[in-house]
Protein backbone atom coordinates (compact mmCIF):
# COMPACT_ATOMS: atom_id res chain seq x y z
CA UNK A 1 0.00 0.00 0.00
CA UNK A 2 1.12 3.68 -0.42
CA UNK A 3 -0.21 6.92 1.31
CA UNK A 4 -0.37 10.45 -0.68
CA UNK A 5 0.23 12.34 3.05
CA UNK A 6 0.77 11.05 6.18
CA UNK A 7 -0.30 13.26 8.95
CA UNK A 8 1.21 11.91 12.30
CA UNK A 9 1.52 13.58 15.84
CA UNK A 10 4.29 12.01 18.33
CA UNK A 11 4.74 11.42 22.39
CA UNK A 12 7.48 14.18 22.36
CA UNK A 13 9.99 15.94 20.34
CA UNK A 14 13.84 16.48 20.87
CA UNK A 15 16.67 16.89 18.91
CA UNK A 16 17.31 12.96 18.50
CA UNK A 17 14.16 12.75 16.39
CA UNK A 18 9.65 12.13 16.83
CA UNK A 19 9.28 9.70 20.16
CA UNK A 20 6.56 7.45 20.85
CA UNK A 21 5.86 5.41 24.25
CA UNK A 22 4.19 2.46 22.85
CA UNK A 23 6.75 0.41 20.44
CA UNK A 24 3.29 -1.05 18.61
CA UNK A 25 2.92 2.85 17.71
CA UNK A 26 6.46 3.69 16.64
CA UNK A 27 6.13 0.19 14.32
CA UNK A 28 2.98 1.62 12.83
CA UNK A 29 3.94 4.85 12.23
CA UNK A 30 7.40 3.83 10.75
CA UNK A 31 5.52 1.59 7.86
CA UNK A 32 3.37 4.38 7.12
CA UNK A 33 6.35 7.01 7.09
CA UNK A 34 7.99 4.30 4.54
CA UNK A 35 5.20 4.23 2.67
CA UNK A 36 4.15 8.37 2.20
CA UNK A 37 5.08 10.56 -0.59
CA UNK A 38 4.41 13.19 1.98
CA UNK A 39 4.70 13.25 5.78
CA UNK A 40 3.47 16.16 8.12
CA UNK A 41 4.43 16.12 11.98
CA UNK A 42 1.79 18.35 14.24
CA UNK A 43 2.96 18.39 17.63
CA UNK A 44 1.37 20.54 20.31
CA UNK A 45 3.96 22.81 22.45
CA UNK A 46 3.86 20.45 25.50
CA UNK A 47 5.93 17.89 23.46
CA UNK A 48 9.34 19.50 23.09
CA UNK A 49 11.91 17.87 24.69
CA UNK A 50 9.81 15.26 26.82
CA UNK A 51 11.47 12.05 26.62
CA UNK A 52 9.51 9.09 25.41
CA UNK A 53 10.66 5.21 24.85
CA UNK A 54 10.72 4.80 20.93
CA UNK A 55 12.48 6.76 18.44
CA UNK A 56 10.49 6.67 15.48
CA UNK A 57 12.38 9.22 13.20
CA UNK A 58 14.73 11.78 13.01
CA UNK A 59 13.05 15.12 12.31
CA UNK A 60 14.10 15.34 9.01
CA UNK A 61 12.09 12.65 7.79
CA UNK A 62 9.31 14.99 7.61
CA UNK A 63 8.54 17.27 4.66
CA UNK A 64 6.87 19.75 7.39
CA UNK A 65 6.40 20.11 11.24
CA UNK A 66 3.67 22.05 12.51
CA UNK A 67 3.46 23.47 16.10
CA UNK A 68 1.36 25.89 18.03
CA UNK A 69 5.06 26.13 20.33
CA UNK A 70 6.74 29.76 20.53
CA UNK A 71 9.58 31.11 18.82
CA UNK A 72 12.16 30.67 21.63
CA UNK A 73 11.08 26.34 21.47
CA UNK A 74 11.34 25.75 18.28
CA UNK A 75 14.52 28.10 17.59
CA UNK A 76 16.71 25.31 18.38
CA UNK A 77 14.91 23.54 15.53
CA UNK A 78 15.06 25.33 13.22
CA UNK A 79 19.10 25.36 13.21
CA UNK A 80 18.83 21.28 12.09
CA UNK A 81 19.65 20.48 9.08
CA UNK A 82 17.04 19.51 6.84
CA UNK A 83 14.09 20.47 9.22
CA UNK A 84 11.46 22.53 8.02
CA UNK A 85 9.56 23.69 11.43
CA UNK A 86 6.31 26.09 11.01
CA UNK A 87 4.58 27.74 14.09
CA UNK A 88 1.98 30.30 12.24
Amino acid sequence: YHFNLMISSCTSINARGSFESSLDQCEIKRVALKNSSKKVLLVDKTKFNENAMYLTCPLSEFDAIYTNADDKTIAPFKQMEGVKIFNR
